[in-house]
């Protein structure tokens, strides 16, 4: 049975759920977000941006798969790494402009590559220390944190979009999106941080 008092099991649910939802607000906001950097002139750029977050995304989960196998630290490890990554991309998001185009692009690629990577490492996660005889319901469980994460961080962006939204509905400059790309690396990067400290004292339980 599954032990739902299980802080583990929480502990994850929370991470993970933060990370992905982060890299959910990243994917469902790149179109006004660039519209707030770069103006009406933004279709084009958008569409390259979704296209290389979909190649980046599947570049992840490959990748990560990859080094979770030959890596010699513990799969939750790479919990860590993942939020680490996407608040880099965070970051870079609240610097990019019109001038400076290539931190969005490496925004993107972060955002993607740490958002594909989770998944995969929360099959390991799950596998391991649950079993393949409760795995698919504690992942099924576990799947359900990306919406409460995305939709957190989504209804927070347009919170503070419209606050400065002029008076046709649309906000430009880096105002747009200051607060909410703050509150979510500030949320990110603590997950990144609880991952390491939560994990620490259990990362011999995976060493393989």
């Amino acid at each position: 049975p599954i032990k739902t008092k299980d802080p583990f099991f929480w502990k994850v649910y929370c991470i993970f759920g933060t990370i992905t939802g982060a890299g959910i607000f990243v994917v469902n906001n790149i179109a006004s977000i660039c519209e707030s950097l770069l103006g009406k002139n933004k279709g084009s750029y958008v569409r390259e941006l979704v296209f290389f977050y979909s190649l980046a995304s599947c570049a992840g989960r490959l990748t990560t798969g990859y080094l979770s196998d030959f890596v010699p630290i513990p799969r939750v490890g790479f919990l860590a790494i993942c939020g680490a990554l996407t608040s880099t991309s965070l970051v870079l998001i609240g610097f990019s402009d019109y001038s400076n185009l290539i931190l969005m692009d490496a925004a993107i690629l972060l955002a993607a590559l740490s958002y594909g990577g989770c998944w995969v490492v929360l099959v390991c996660v799950v596998s391991e220390k649950y079993k393949m005889s409760n795995f698919g319901k504690v992942y099924g469980l576990l799947t359900t944190s990306p919406a409460i994460g995305g939709l957190l961080f989504n209804q927070l962006a347009g919170y503070f979009y419209e606050i400065y939204e002029d008076e046709d509905h649309i906000c430009y400059g880096t105002r747009c999106y200051f607060w909410i790309l703050v509150v979510t690396c500030s949320f990110t990067s603590f997950a990144s941080i609880y991952a390491v400290y939560s994990f620490i004292d259990i990362f011999s339980c995976f060493n393989r």
